[in-house]
């Protein structure tokens, strides 16, 4: 999304937009702070993630259990965009 911020600054409306995107990402983060927290306390551990050509391995033991998940990259974009629509449907008083 900051990759993506730096392209508005031709807009008469950058500096809104601009804001609008940090609070979305400040949302995020807290998101992501919050599934970190609730998978160290249910005994979640990631050993590690491989990036390969079209997908990311990931292996991680959860509950005991060593497991190795493989996600494709395409399937990864399509369910980002998915969360940053909902995360843009934020009601204005979510905003300040």
């Amino acid at each position: 999304m900051n990759r993506d911020k730096k392209q508005l600054g031709h807009l008469k409306m950058a500096e809104a937009y601009e804001d609008y995107i940090d609070h979305i990402i400040d949302q995020i983060l807290k998101n992501m702070a919050e599934l970190r927290r609730y998978f160290r306390q249910s005994q979640g551990e990631i050993i590690q993630v491989v990036q390969l050509v079209g997908e990311r391995m990931v292996e991680y033991n959860y509950r005991g259990y060593r497991l190795n998940v493989k996600y494709l990259n395409e399937f990864m974009r399509v369910e980002c965009g998915e969360i940053l629509k909902q995360y843009m449907k934020l009601k204005r008083s979510d905003l300040f």
